[in-house]
């Protein structure tokens, strides 16, 4: 005899926060942005396509050894718990 289990999961689609390409900083994109230009890699006051570093990059906003992109980013993962379609994350983050 063999036992068939229905289960279903649900998929929780993370939404990510606006982050400005130009100074890597969350809240504002781009071409609004008014500070200066910083390297996603980096860090360094240059643009990504014109990093001369090799290595490990440091993040911007939280100087870990990670891009400034990077999704798991905890300066990245407390602006996307303020957004109220992630509260299933803000209990994610405390169990870390």
């Amino acid at each position: 005899m063999s036992v068939l289990s229905n289960t279903t999961s649900s998929i929780r689609r993370l939404r990510l926060p606006m982050q400005c390409f130009n100074c890597q900083s969350f809240g504002h994109e781009a071409p609004s942005c008014t500070s200066s230009t910083r390297c996603r890699f980096c860090g360094g006051p240059h643009v990504y396509t014109e990093c001369k570093r090799r290595g490990e990059p440091e993040c911007v906003n939280c100087h870990e050894r990670h891009a400034s992109t990077f999704w798991r980013c905890p300066v990245r993962l407390a602006h996307a718990s303020t957004d109220p379609r992630n509260d299933w994350l803000r209990d994610a983050i405390k169990d870390l």
